[in-house]
């Protein structure tokens, strides 16, 4: 995920909710997607399917409707 902007302000599609799945306090045994505000999408993570080459190591993620 990747916010953009210049000197240092965003735009609304810099947005996110945090979310704990199921409600009340998070914990470790709990998963918190990331929703998009604007598209109301939450980040869905891709094991596995990265290329190193473009990602640098970092995790590929596309946007699932929640």
């Amino acid at each position: 995920m990747t916010c953009f902007g210049s000197g240092g302000q965003g735009d609304s599609n810099d947005n996110w909710r945090v979310e704990v799945e199921g409600g009340g306090p998070w914990n470790v045994q709990r998963q918190v997607p990331l929703v998009h505000l604007n598209t109301n999408h939450a980040i869905q993570p891709h094991r596995g399917h990265s290329d190193s080459r473009w990602t640098a190591s970092k995790q590929e993620v596309s946007l699932l409707r929640t």
